[in-house]
Formats: structure tokens, sequence, C-alpha cells
């Protein structure tokens, strides 16, 4: 199953500003905020793409890491797993590309004032 998977990484010089409330809450609004931006620019033909885009925050180490995620679950409208995410992200030789997950991080990215370090790539 195909899916996009993007991970958050703050950079050092940004933990402190962001750091003056509880870390993990701060990537969680910045999660929210994503779902929010990338539902509004991802392509709808069903809506069972947008209905799978979600986030959760964990702990790798010590740092709190925000993963963004879109697809490889049941969609909400028509209930057939939704596994063509990537191609719609990234294009096929047939299909132009629609970025919808890129566009919306580097948006979230500029409006909440920081800088981030992502990591874009399918997931299984």
């Amino acid at each position: 199953m195909r899916i996009v998977k993007a991970e958050v990484h703050l950079k050092e010089r940004d933990l402190e500003r962001a750091a003056a409330g509880d870390l993990t809450e701060y990537l969680a609004r910045v999660g929210r905020r994503w779902v929010d931006i990338a539902g509004r620019i991802v392509p709808v033909d069903t809506g069972d793409l947008r209905s799978t885009l979600r986030y959760d925050v964990k702990t790798k180490g010590s740092e709190p890491v925000l993963t963004c995620r879109a697809g490889g679950v049941k969609g909400a409208v028509t209930g057939r797993v939704v596994d063509y995410a990537v191609y719609v992200e990234n294009g096929t030789s047939r299909q132009r590309a629609q970025p919808y997950m890129r566009t919306s991080l580097r948006y979230v990215a500029t409006v909440l004032g920081v800088r981030i370090e992502w990591k874009a790539g399918m997931g299984r």
C-alpha cells in the first residue's frame, strides 16, 4: 500500500522559540494546521484522499517528531483503501504531479515563522 509520509523536525535554533510552551503541543498545532491547509488544496474527486490526511506526534529519542501522512487507509466517502496518494503528489508518466503535501508543509512553515527539515517519501 502506497502512502505519502513526511517527518517534520524543528531546526535547533527554532526549538527555543517554539518551546515557549510545550513542544509536543506546538508540533500538534503544526499538524492541525497542515491538515487544514492540505485539505484545502488536495485535488478532490470523491473526497477520499482528503479524508485520509492525518498526523501524529511521537518521540524519537528525546526529540518530538511530527509525522504527516496521506493515503493508506480507507477513505471516509467510498470506504475503499486510498492507495494513490503518492501518485497524486509526485505524478506518473501519464499524470502531472499535484503536490499538495509539499506545498502545504512549506506554507505552514512560512506562516508559523519556523524553518523545518522534512523528509518526504513513500511508505508501506
